[in-house]
C-alpha cells in the first residue's frame, strides 16, 4: 500500500519497506529505507529530540534491530549527507 504523506517542504510516498521523498525546495528526490524514513518523519515533528529520546520513540516499531542507537545514528548521518536535516 502506498501512503501519501505531504508536508510544506516535502512530498512523500511511503511503502512498507521505505519511502521516496521529494524535497520541494531543492528539487531532489531521496529513496530512504523504513528506519531512515521514520527517523526523518520524527525529526520533522520534533527536531529537538536527542538520540536517546529518538531511540525510545522508535523502539517499539523497530524491535528487530539489535543495535537501534547505532542504526539511528547511521540514519541521521545519511539524512545529513542528503541535506535533509537542516
Amino acid at each position: 500500500m502506498i501512503e501519501h504523506r505531504d508536508s510544506p517542504g516535502f512530498l512523500w510516498r511511503c511503502w512498507s519497506d521505505g519511502a521516496v521523498i521529494f524535497d520541494r525546495q531543492y528539487g531532489n528526490t531521496h529513496g530512504l529505507n523504513r528506519l531512515t524514513a521514520e527517523v526523518f518523519r520524527v525529526w520533522l515533528e520534533a527536531p529537538s529530540l536527542d538520540q536517546s529520546a529518538l531511540c525510545k520513540r522508535l523502539a517499539a516499531d523497530f524491535a528487530e534491530i539489535v543495535d537501534l542507537p547505532l542504526a539511528v545514528a547511521q540514519a541521521r548521518d545519511q539524512l545529513e549527507a542528503h541535506g535533509l536535516l537542516r
